[in-house]
């Protein structure tokens, strides 16, 4: 009876959550197992993935097995996906590299010297990644080659030697005004535990200095440089790993064309493949939302009647303005009226109202960039979310979702080349 009564609580305290928004996986009966969050976050953009490309994604992670975690951030539009993030990790050698922009940014401040001498001491000596613990005691470095062997060779003595001489309560200091919501976990900086929200929060703070700071090009030069390349991607990566018994992580910018943040933290020591999995899977999704948009060749008629209206084609599939489209139906029984709610962020339509704008939009003539996005559109009061693209700003939907959209006949005309109308 004990265990029927604790299997319906827990059902319960399931439904409860998500009925608030967030979905959960990976449950069981055992009363040890944790709870996997899968959440999205969609400000205001032009970004998103498809509902396929998160399952397809969550496919992936599962299949790792547990004790995995995902943050990944879309820079421009702010579009998040995060895995697992309740989980805490032993944070490793993730930490050198917020921790070597805390040096540089005393730097550029005239805070600190770069080319101040320190001297490698027998204290300083320490187990673990790095090449100065070969070397003899009593070798001096310079405060910026003991940031280049933190960053590149994840040296645990140049680390040691850095907190040494800028203890962890200024760095700790500094962390918070980054946004850490548990800078309580940082601990002694190198022996601190992580969640995956906050190495994204790290790796966005590294990415903003990197493009502000005058010490930014150094810090991501060096980043670009490091060993153990677990994120994998065909563009740039701009990133610091940490690997530690049962801490097997990488926190990294993507300098593709459409660049992101990834971080991927595990208690899966040396699992190289379940990295490149998670990373080409998301690749994959960040791709799939930067197309090529060719102008249509076909001409586009309402009710016989020629209008101006310049598709674009995607995939093999033709793309239109609903805003056009509003437009060249105005004077049929078919018209409907669009605006954009502001407070429901979302395209509303109602059926056989005037369409008032005289907004014109402008026509290319060459391929355009379009990126795949789910919009939110209210057909008469009724929500739905349909795939969509933006193009230039404007959003096209597949003229087949159109034709159901607005219950009107669209036929391709093969002999005439022409897409026809009927409203």
């Amino acid at each position: 009876m004990q265990s029927f009564f604790n299997k319906v609580m827990k059902w319960l305290l399931v439904l409860t959550i998500i009925m608030q928004g967030i979905a959960y996986a990976n449950i069981d009966d055992t009363e040890e197992n944790l709870l996997i969050t899968m959440k999205t976050d969609s400000p205001i953009g032009d970004f998103s993935w498809s509902q396929e490309g998160l399952k397809e994604v969550e496919k992936i992670i599962k299949s790792c097995g547990s004790g995995v975690s995902v943050f990944y951030k879309d820079i421009q539009s702010g579009y998040t996906y995060t895995y697992n993030e309740n989980q805490k990790y032993f944070i490793a050698s993730i930490i050198k590299a917020p921790y070597c922009m805390y040096i540089y940014d005393l730097a550029s401040q005239g805070k600190c010297d770069l080319n101040k001498v320190y001297t490698y001491a027998a204290r300083h000596k320490t187990d673990g990644t790095g090449k100065i613990q070969e070397m003899k005691i009593g070798k001096t470095f310079t405060l910026r080659q003991l940031l280049e062997y933190a960053i590149k060779y994840s040296d645990n003595v140049a680390m040691s030697i850095i907190r040494e001489n800028f203890p962890v309560p200024g760095y700790k200091e500094y962390a918070k005004k980054l946004g850490l919501k548990h800078p309580e976990d940082i601990k002694y900086a190198t022996n601190g535990d992580i969640l995956v929200s906050e190495a994204g929060v790290y790796i966005e703070a590294i990415y903003n200095f990197i493009k502000t700071n005058s010490y930014g090009a150094e810090l991501r030069k060096l980043m670009l440089s490091t060993t153990n390349p677990m994120i994998i991607s065909k563009y740039p990566v701009v990133r610091k790993y940490g690997w530690a018994d049962q801490s097997f992580h990488d926190m990294a910018i993507v300098e593709a064309p459409r660049p992101y943040l990834l971080c991927i933290l595990t208690n899966h020591d040396g699992d190289f493949a379940s990295f490149k999995k998670i990373s080409q899977v998301i690749e994959k999704q960040v791709l799939n939302n930067n197309l090529e948009a060719t102008p249509s060749p076909y001409e586009i008629n309402v009710n016989n009647e020629k209008k101006d209206i310049v598709g674009y084609d995607i995939e093999g599939s033709t793309y239109l303005s609903i805003r056009e489209v509003a437009r060249a139906i105005n004077d049929t029984a078919s018209r409907f009226s669009v605006i954009w709610d502001e407070s429901k962020q979302a395209i509303v339509m109602n059926l056989g109202e005037t369409y008032k704008s005289s907004e014109e939009i402008m026509h290319h003539k060459t391929s355009q960039q379009a990126i795949a996005t789910q919009s939110k559109v209210y057909i008469n009061g009724e929500e739905i979310m349909l795939p969509t693209y933006k193009i230039n700003g404007i959003t096209y939907f597949k003229l087949r979702d159109l034709g159901d959209l607005l219950r009107i006949q669209i036929n391709w005309i093969k002999q005439e080349n022409c897409i026809s109308i009927i409203g």
